[in-house]
């Protein structure tokens, strides 16, 4: 088996229908699912054994994403993980698009994507997936000069890999994708797919990526991890994976500043100053300093 399909839900039994539908229109059929109900309290559960699709589905105590994503992962059969999230959307290409550059990219360790945005269903329409705009890189350090990835429902790992660094970190926090991703950073073989993109990113009011402690809370981890030298790599990637971290690290550092929790935010600021000095990062350290001061 090529894929398995993983899906944590909490709470979210009115998204069930439509994204089990979207992964059940795949023109690819090679895949599992696996849908994990991470201790809701609406009829999620129900829901999930009633749909057509027929998913293995596995129900926790509410312990969180990553581990619900983990409990499913142990469960998975395929070769490739291929992760989603309960509020977004497949096209029906994306499995056939995963495969296509899976085969033509000597089977990566890692592949990512960019979304689609959309608030409601009336936003969204399937992209053109005729042409195709495919990056590949050494490894996922390689590509430390942009962007990589959105997010969990752009993550497709080779199971070898992911059950290798030890999956999703269990702490209660955001960015534990970008953890896995620093964990995942030296495996062999990385792709991303700029064009087209295979998945559809819904923004609402919920999205935990708008909760700023969790935030905090995980760039703590990024940040400490990486002065513990705990990320592979060793001192040849030093500069890649600051690179990485400092740009996820930037906009919560100022949502905090802005957000009034600044003797939160020091600890961060400071700990990674001289990075941000080391990048030329002047103007941002300047105008956070200021705050500092001004407070």
């Amino acid at each position: 088996m090529l894929f398995s399909v993983i899906i944590p839900f909490y709470n979210s039994g009115s998204l069930v229908k439509e994204v089990l539908d979207s992964v059940q229109s795949q023109t690819e059929r090679d895949f599992e699912l696996i849908a994990v109900d991470d201790g809701s309290e609406d009829d999620t559960w129900d829901r999930l054994q009633a749909h057509t699709s027929s998913p293995s589905c596995l129900r926790i105590s509410n312990s969180g994403p990553a581990i619900a994503r983990n409990e499913a992962a142990k469960l998975a059969k395929g070769t490739y993980l291929a992760f989603l999230d309960s509020d977004d959307l497949w096209f029906p290409f994306t499995l056939a698009l995963y495969k296509s550059v899976i085969t033509n990219h000597a089977n990566p360790g890692v592949v990512t994507c960019k979304p689609v945005l959309f608030e409601s269903d009336q936003d969204l329409e399937e992209p053109d997936n005729i042409t195709q705009e495919i990056e590949a890189f050494s490894t996922y350090y390689d590509s430390f000069d942009d962007w990589r990835w959105h997010g969990v429902s752009s993550f497709v790992i080779k199971r070898a890999a992911f059950e290798r660094v030890g999956g999703f970190c269990s702490k209660r926090m955001n960015a534990e994708d970008a953890d896995l991703m620093m964990r995942l950073g030296a495996e062999p073989n990385f792709v991303h797919i700029r064009h087209p993109a295979p998945f559809a990113y819904r923004r609402h009011k919920g999205n935990l990526s708008k909760n700023l402690q969790m935030n905090l809370s995980g760039m703590r981890h990024l940040v400490d991890t990486e002065r513990l030298g705990q990320y592979p790599g060793g001192k040849q990637s030093v500069r890649s994976r600051r690179k990485i971290i400092t740009r996820h690290l930037r906009p919560t550092i100022l949502n905090g500043l802005n957000g009034g929790c600044r003797q939160d935010v020091w600890p961060l600021f400071w700990k990674s100053f001289f990075w941000h000095v080391s990048q030329g990062r002047l103007r941002f350290l300047a105008f956070c300093l200021l705050k500092f001061v001004l407070r």
